[in-house]
């Protein structure tokens, strides 16, 4: 009796534990009665097979409840059915509901962890058949997403964030929004696992937001948020000067209008190209700053006005900073010219095309003996483009100086054909070495227009060769490096290929007459020969020797070329 007693006080308390209503019941795991021998007899796990009773679901959250279907595979006998569970990690039994014919219960577990499940199946003759059922339960999903702002300004974003806990894992998140008021949400980004998306408004007004997140056991929970959005944030920064003079000040002021009011506004900047900007002063209610411009060049100055509500908008001013007079006209040709990685060499030669390209020679001044002052100097040549050789050499002296190039001013005396002249000259430092140069006279009058001629007769070449037409009476420095013809005809032969791709370096008379043997009879084109020769009078004669047979005709010129001791040959095939 005294048994009997136990028994019957255990379910009690279990019963009011579950609080099984109507077949339901809800888990506590509070109580830990023990399931009695004859249940776990070994004629009972040897029938196992035969009960085939299942979950409604092998997983669920916290909060869910599951259905437990006792199910036998044989028909045609009665059975009654008893349930009990325990939690995973314990070894203590507990009933859900005893023997009778109930085929189903269903319960609410109270803990998220695993539970293991019995259904024991009994038919008339008291013979009992087990199952074994295994659950998960998750704590229930929750939905932990954030949006960045609540108010905003038209033309900003705001960003929603997915978060999320419980559930099985493995979050998908799709985000929403509508108009405060409207019935439909519209979708910004579908289920994925982006935990991401960015909202820009196109109008103002007040708007719902709405964060979703689903798991696969779990379902699908939701949160909104509301979201304000007013007129535009507009940046109507100025500054006061757009160009400046090196050491100059401009004032940059600080103005905006719409978004929430209460402005503050932050300063950098950096110069043009430069991919780091440098703060001059941080967010605050000053509305103007004044800089100093110590360097040439071109800055830029950026201006950020940010609202009581956080909403930021960027503005961009340029200023371009000259340095004045000639030192400012030199930094900005060469700037132009000079690129970044050029050698000594690629330097001297870039200025020296430039002036020669953009320069005319004042013929008419000298005829008339009525040269202007402009014409002298380097600020004229920038001016007019015209200039005798003071101009020319001190144009190549302050450029070539601006470039980080060693160079020297030379006057003395030219001699030419037709007599001699005061002239003026360079001498510049290439790789550790003196050469002079000459830009007056690689551009010769013939023509008498800027870029006419280009010629390099007297670029950095020796004073073995430089003075032979010219004699220097200033101080000057001792040339003895041979002219670097090699990398001239390399460059400016792959200049006339351009121009004509069947052009040929001839620097022997074998070289000459292979190249005239080769051109074809039978095609109408052009050739070019950079022949080099001490006489010019043998041309004519080696191309008639050398033609190829055929019915065709040739036109044929012959040039001094850009370098002293080479000729341009140019032959036409004419095809009858």
């Amino acid at each position: 009796m005294v048994r009997s007693k136990f028994v019957k006080r255990s379910v009690s308390v279990l019963m009011a534990a579950l609080v099984v209503m109507g077949g339901a019941a809800a888990f506590n795991g509070n109580v830990s009665p023990e399931v009695s021998a004859a249940q776990t007899s070994t004629a009972q796990t040897k029938a196992t097979l035969a009960n085939q009773s299942f979950l409604s679901a092998t997983a669920i959250t916290k909060g869910s409840s599951v259905t437990v279907y006792g199910k036998m595979g044989t028909t045609g006998s009665v059975y009654n059915y008893a349930y009990y569970y325990k939690k995973h990690s314990s070894d203590t039994w507990m009933k859900i509901k005893g023997y009778s014919s109930t085929t189903s219960v269903k319960i609410t577990p109270a803990a998220a962890t695993n539970y293991d499940i019995k259904v024991y199946a009994k038919d008339a003759k008291g013979k009992i058949y087990v199952k074994t059922l295994y659950l998960k339960v998750y704590a229930p999903l929750v939905n932990k997403s954030t949006v960045s702002k609540d108010k905003i300004a038209l033309g900003s974003s705001v960003t929603m964030k997915g978060y999320a806990s419980g559930g099985s894992g493995s979050y998908e998140y799709a985000y929403y929004y509508k108009k405060t008021g409207a019935t439909t949400w519209k979708t910004l980004q579908k289920y994925s696992d982006s935990k991401t998306a960015t909202f820009k408004p196109t109008e103002k007004g007040d708007y719902d937001l709405m964060i979703k997140v689903k798991s696969p056991v779990g379902g699908i929970a939701k949160k909104t948020y509301k979201l304000n959005v007013l007129n535009r944030l507009v940046n109507n920064s100025t500054v006061s000067k757009t160009v400046v003079e090196k050491g100059g000040t401009v004032s940059v002021k600080a103005a905006a209008t719409g978004g929430f009011g209460g402005y503050t506004y932050s300063y950098s900047y950096r110069a043009k190209g430069e991919t780091t900007w440098m703060l001059l002063k941080g967010y605050s209610t000053t509305t103007i700053y004044k800089m100093t411009m110590p360097d040439a060049g071109t800055y830029q100055v950026l201006v950020k006005a940010k609202d009581s509500a956080g909403n930021v908008v960027s503005k961009t001013l340029t200023v371009t900073v000259n340095v004045a007079g000639l030192e400012g006209k030199v930094a900005a040709i060469n700037s132009t010219i000079i690129k970044a990685g050029m050698s000594e060499y690629e330097k001297v030669k870039a200025i020296h095309d430039w002036i020669i390209n953009n320069t005319q020679y004042d013929t008419i001044g000298v005829i008339t003996g009525k040269v202007p002052a402009t014409s002298f100097t380097a600020e004229g040549l920038f001016e007019t483009h015209v200039a005798v050789c003071d101009g020319y050499s001190k144009a190549f002296e302050a450029m070539a100086k601006q470039a980080g190039l060693s160079v020297n001013r030379v006057t003395g005396i030219g001699y030419s054909s037709t007599g001699s002249e005061i002239h003026a000259w360079n001498q510049v430092k290439v790789d550790g070495k003196w050469y002079n140069l000459d830009v007056t006279w690689d551009d010769p009058t013939e023509g008498n227009s800027a870029g006419n001629n280009l010629y390099y007769n007297y670029f950095l070449i020796p004073d073995s060769v430089m003075n032979k037409d010219h004699v220097a009476q200033s101080t000057k420095n001792t040339c003895t490096a041979a002219q670097p013809v090699d990398k001239l005809l390399s460059g400016l032969v792959e200049l006339e290929r351009k121009d004509c791709p069947k052009t040929y370096l001839c620097d022997t008379d074998t070289k000459f007459k292979l190249s005239i043997q080769s051109m074809s009879a039978t095609v109408s084109q052009t050739y070019k020969f950079i022949y080099k020769t001490d006489s010019s009078s043998k041309v004519l004669q080696m191309v008639q020797d050398n033609m190829p047979a055929g019915d065709y005709r040739l036109s044929l010129s012959s040039t001094e070329w850009k370098i002293n001791g080479y000729f341009l040959v140019e032959a036409k095939v004419m095809v009858n």
